[in-house]
């Protein structure tokens, strides 16, 4: 970040850029210039001119207008993050209307949001994203965030993510962290033997502070070298996470970890599609049943819809049951679903007999053969940030 920050206000109220001044007051001391426009073709221009490093809008709650101006911006100014200012009222009534507001805006390149009257501590913690985000080249890389996904329950996807958190876990120490984002059923904690002190409940009643290190405190450590964020301890608790304090967790997680690890519930609501728009890469995991392979067809054809298709997404296929006479092949998935199994993880019994002890399978010595270098690739291909697709089936029984 530049030694004076700078901030484009963009609005057509004139108390807009006063607000931000009596905010920023009281949200630091060093030195912040401020410069104001009223309409889109004068922010283009400001921005390609002074290259801000926060482009905050106040355009009334029009999203199209937002992300019209978002994607300008980005071609202008490419490293402005760029933030979206609302009055709740302008929004319509209800909840609803504000969340369908921040998805449709999260979904373009809206970064961030700010809601009126402006206080202080929002804009500091603006502030102190923009200083983590344009950070000099070779500061370090940002956080990679992937998340285990699937169209049913049943298929080993919880299972998954937690022994691919602890490998990443056992290459990089306390620079892991594992979302348990099944709000309603989250089984986390139980496949690590953890008994957490704090869940996603806590750091969403907490998100107007919620920094670096009260995120740590709040994640329960693993001997492993994982940090654990779990799920709510029942549904009636779930209730006060939504898709905006998911977002702004993930977000904060960036600059705090290395990897992101989420493991979500086998629903398609707005939790997930917050999901689907903060991560890296999406690991749809499914079993190698008719009746899975044709439900994970229909949904990928979701995904695809949602924008969630390419190189964001891999297929897993999880043999997560013992061999018999007439089950899928490989190629029988690939033909019914008309993509590409990019990896395919065999049986091992030894799976169970972990999740029944709470210790994680992948933390014990593995064999050179079947489950151990397929698991071994998938991980490999998360922590490279790869985008080729290769065949995980070697080794499989």
């Amino acid at each position: 970040m530049a030694s004076t920050p700078s901030i484009l206000v963009v609005g057509r109220d004139p108390s807009l850029k006063g607000e931000f001044e009596a905010a920023l007051s009281g949200a630091t001391r060093e030195r912040v210039v401020v410069h104001h426009v009223d309409d889109l073709a004068g922010a283009v221009e400001a921005a390609g001119a002074r290259d801000p490093d926060l482009v905050c809008a106040d355009l009334g709650g029009d999203v199209r207008a937002l992300v019209t101006l978002a994607e300008e911006i980005a071609a202008v100014a490419p490293s402005a993050l760029v933030v979206a200012v609302y009055h709740r009222d302008a929004l319509g009534a209800g909840a609803e209307a504000e969340s369908v507001f921040l998805l449709e805006a999260l979904r373009g390149r809206v970064r961030d949001f700010l809601r009126r009257p402006v206080a202080s501590r929002d804009l500091s913690r603006l502030l102190e994203r923009i200083e983590v985000e344009r950070l000099p080249r070779g500061a370090g890389p940002r956080a990679r965030v992937v998340a285990f996904v699937s169209n049913k329950g049943g298929v080993g996807k919880s299972t998954l993510a937690t022994n691919t958190a602890c490998s990443l876990a056992q290459r990089y120490p306390d620079e892991v962290l594992l979302i348990d984002a099944a709000l309603q059923l989250g089984v986390c904690a139980s496949l690590l033997d953890l008994e957490p002190e704090s869940t996603l409940v806590d750091a969403a009643r907490e998100r107007d502070r919620l920094d670096e290190t009260l995120l740590r405190e709040m994640s329960t450590p693993h001997e492993c070298g994982l940090r654990l964020l779990a799920a709510p301890l029942d549904a009636v608790e779930a209730q006060d996470v939504d898709e905006e304090s998911i977002a702004r967790l993930v977000t904060l997680a960036r600059r705090t970890f290395r990897f992101v690890v989420i493991d979500t519930f086998p629903l398609l609501d707005n939790i997930l599609l917050s999901i689907l728009d903060v991560s890296d890469r999406l690991y749809v995991v499914l079993q190698g049943t008719v009746p899975d392979v044709i439900g994970t067809s229909r949904f990928l054809e979701v995904l695809d819809r949602l924008g969630a298709s390419g190189t964001r997404r891999r297929v897993v296929l999880n043999r997560n049951y013992p061999p018999h006479a007439g089950r899928l092949a490989a190629s029988d998935v690939e033909d019914r679903l008309e993509v590409p199994v990019d990896h395919e993880l065999p049986y091992r019994r030894g799976l169970l007999v972990a999740q029944n002890a709470g210790r994680p399978y992948t933390l014990q010595p593995l064999s050179r053969f079947g489950y151990g270098p397929a698991h071994r690739k998938l991980v490999d291909e998360i922590e490279s940030g790869g985008n080729g697709r290769e065949s995980t089936a070697e080794g499989a029984p």
